[in-house]
């Protein structure tokens, strides 16, 4: 994504000067280059679970309610992390009897939220930025579970590449699920 520096001054009401000098200030997320405002490459490979909470709540939920009516009485479900996920929990009707495996926090504190969920949480060593619990091996829980459907996260999708992730740390368990 780009916004050149004349169209963002008229969108502002301001002048080029200012946008620049406002830029020029401040270690932000966006920088100035070649007459381009763009998001700030460093800035830009980070993901904190508090930073996205907010982002695309609406287009969060509407795919959210589709995943959920996938899910049927008595499987065993994998939620991976991220901030789509307990949406997918939410959407999920409170009677509907399931497991939830997951291994992040926040799709934890979600799935305790259900009346008819077992949840199960794979523990780990935690990791603040996206609140997994990375296995110290994936021979704990993981290795003696087979859920029976899984949803799961990505920080967008790449024709050639297939589905992104932010966090190399997500791999194993997410490999393990699949």
């Amino acid at each position: 994504y780009k916004l050149h520096l004349k169209e963002a001054a008229a969108l502002l009401g301001v002048s080029e000067m200012t946008i620049r000098r406002d830029l020029n200030g401040h270690n932000g997320p966006v920088v100035l280059l070649g007459g381009y405002i763009v998001l700030e490459p460093r800035s830009a490979t980070h993901y904190l679970l508090s930073d996205q909470k907010t982002r695309l709540v609406e287009e969060k939920r509407r795919a959210a309610r589709h995943a959920a009516a996938l899910l049927e009485a008595h499987q065993m479900a994998f939620f991976d992390c991220g901030t789509t996920t307990p949406w997918i929990i939410d959407a999920i009707d409170n009677a509907l009897p399931f497991t939830g495996v997951c291994y992040s926090l926040n799709t934890f504190l979600a799935l305790q939220e259900k009346p008819q969920c077992r949840a199960i949480l794979c523990g780990g060593e935690f990791h603040a930025s996206n609140a997994i619990f990375k296995p110290l091996s994936l021979q704990d829980t993981l290795s003696h579970l087979c859920p029976d459907i899984a949803f799961y996260s990505a920080a967008g999708i790449d024709c050639a590449q297939g589905a992104t992730c932010y966090n190399l740390e997500e791999l194993p368990v997410k490999h393990w699920a699949m």
